[in-house]
């Protein structure tokens, strides 16, 4: 019981850090960010712009977009 025990306790910690530490940063490669400006030239919606991209459409917006308009 207690190996059990002990297991659960570092498990949850884990899982605690995980929520405690901040994300990481999604960073663009410049063909992506070439893909996703002629994408949007092109019409298309952040969301299928993210999902070609293979990110969250927040990631995407902060990521590229959020950079233009500053």
């Amino acid at each position: 019981k207690n190996k059990k025990q002990k297991t659960n306790k570092s498990s949850d910690l884990d899982i605690l850090k995980s929520y405690a530490m901040p994300r990481k940063q999604v960073t663009f490669t410049k063909a992506q960010v070439a893909r996703a400006n002629s994408l949007k030239k092109a019409g298309r919606t952040n969301n299928e712009i993210a999902a070609a991209l293979g990110c969250s459409v927040s990631a995407l917006y902060n990521g590229i977009f959020n950079k233009e308009e500053k």
